[in-house]
């Protein structure tokens, strides 16, 4: 699938469509993007608003503030029915409603389109592309039953969360992941995920607080990393439970993404590294689950020493933090770990 639409409703879990829509766009295909406006309020909410700020503002402000931290090259509103979304024409190949809030299942379960979230479902389903649908409710009675079941016999693929507990990762980040690649996978595009029977038996190699999957109370952020050009690149999304001020990373969380991300370079290239000292200038805020990139670089100088430069950035290049660090190699780290 190449062009992609994804709908975001007021069911919790606003995580997982934007972790989806990040996911597929460095994946170099095209999402068009339709936020409800329940979805905008629910998203801030999760984003660390409280719900007294929230009643001071508008519905149409809480959309464009939710908007921003969408961050998707097409976004409409759901009142936009000159969206390419509205028209079978131009109907994308595939469609992921995620979240799916059981309220907008009965609406399209009827054939209902007063918003473009339900008209580019019933688009889709005429036009026989593929729709996927993660429905988030608990416990589900009769009717939200029934609904799903219609759904499903009209070729709906119904994708729940549903935590692996066999694969053994044990914090909420980790476990979205593993469900945002599989269902990834659905898609015909390849983000790693653990399969059954990877790593069986196997004690995972180290629980960095940044990087590892493994550390329950980790950022878990996924590096890349080239060792030879020594640099280092991340996408990040980092949620409400690592904020200061309300809805607002701290600033603490910040140094570490930003150390790491020059240490992480020295590791994967076989190197126990550890921060000699590290200046940090902090620019501006970054809000809970606002998306950003972390970029890190190397210097080898002499012997035993290496300086650092990292930045954190909006995804346009406004900096929102930087860092210099001089780090020091203390040993050689065995093949597969760091």
């Amino acid at each position: 699938m190449k062009h992609i639409a994804v709908v975001i409703t007021g069911a919790s879990g606003s995580q997982l469509g934007l972790r989806m829509i990040d996911l597929l766009q460095q994946a170099g295909r095209t999402v068009s993007v339709v936020l409800t406006m329940q979805g905008a309020t629910n998203m801030l909410l999760e984003s660390g608003y409280s719900p007294g700020a929230l009643a001071t503002l508008d519905a149409e402000t809480q959309w464009r503030e939710a908007a921003r931290i969408v961050h998707a090259t097409n976004l409409y509103h759901p009142s936009d029915y000159f969206s390419p979304l509205a028209s079978g024409s131009h109907a994308p190949d595939g469609l992921l409603v995620l979240p799916a809030s059981m309220g907008y299942c009965a609406r399209v379960v009827q054939g209902l389109g007063s918003t473009l979230a339900e008209r580019v479902f019933d688009v889709c389903l005429k036009e026989g592309k593929s729709i996927f649908l993660a429905p988030r409710e608990s416990p589900l009675h009769a009717i939200h039953l029934e609904n799903l079941t219609k759904l499903a016999r009209l070729r709906v693929k119904i994708v729940p969360f549903a935590p692996e507990f066999y694969t053994g990762i044990g914090t909420l980040s980790g476990q979205i992941s593993q469900y945002l690649g599989r269902f990834a996978a659905l898609l015909g595009v390849d983000i790693p995920h653990r399969k059954w029977g990877d790593g069986a038996g196997n004690v995972p190699p180290h629980t960095c607080f940044v990087c590892s999957s493994a550390n329950p109370v980790g950022l878990q952020v996924p590096f890349t990393i080239d060792a030879e050009a020594l640099t280092s690149h991340a996408h990040l999304r980092i949620g409400a439970a690592y904020q200061s001020y309300n809805g607002f990373i701290h600033g603490g969380i910040l140094s570490a993404l930003l150390d790491e991300a020059m240490g992480k370079i020295g590791s994967m290239a076989g190197y126990m590294i550890v921060t000699h000292d590290l200046q940090i200038t902090l620019h501006q805020p970054l809000q809970a689950l606002e998306p950003a990139v972390l970029t890190g670089k190397l210097f080898p100088k002499k012997w035993k020493v290496a300086h650092g430069e990292a930045m954190i950035t909006t995804p346009e290049g406004n900096v929102i933090a930087e860092a210099r660090g001089r780090f020091k190699i203390i040993g050689t780290l065995p093949l597969g770990v760091g």
